[in-house]
C-alpha cells in the first residue's frame, strides 16, 4: 500500500474516534478494497487495534507510536525501504549465483 493510501487510511480511523470504524464503512470512505484494507491492518496491529466486541478498528494509542499517524507514516516508509533493500540483495545473489553457474557451464 502506498504511503499517501496509508495515510487516507489512518486518518479515516482517527476521524472515527474510540468508537472505531469497520471494514465497510472504512472501504466506503476510502474507495479502497476491503481486501486490501484488512491484509493492511493484519500487518500494521501495533498502528491500530481491533475491537473484540463488535470488530472495528481504531487507532492505537498506546503502542509503539502513542497513536501518532506521523509516526505510523515514519514507520511504513522506513519498512518499505528495507523491504526494497532485501529485494535488491536478492536480486544481487542470483545473478552472482547465475554468473558462476554459466561461468562453469562455459
Amino acid at each position: 500500500m502506498q504511503i499517501e493510501t496509508a495515510r487516507k487510511v489512518l486518518q479515516t480511523i482517527e476521524a472515527y474516534g474510540k468508537s472505531g470504524c469497520g471494514i465497510i464503512s472504512l472501504s466506503n470512505e476510502t474507495n479502497i478494497d476491503q481486501s486490501e484494507l484488512r491484509e493492511f491492518l493484519r500487518k500494521n496491529k501495533d498502528m491500530v487495534s481491533k475491537s473484540s466486541l463488535n470488530g472495528t478498528y481504531t487507532i492505537n494509542r498506546f503502542g509503539e507510536h502513542r497513536g501518532s499517524i506521523e509516526s505510523m507514516l515514519s514507520a511504513l516508509v522506513k519498512k518499505s525501504k528495507n523491504e526494497q533493500q532485501y529485494q535488491y540483495y536478492f536480486i544481487v545473489v542470483i545473478a552472482f549465483t547465475l554468473g558462476l553457474i554459466l561461468g562453469r557451464i562455459g
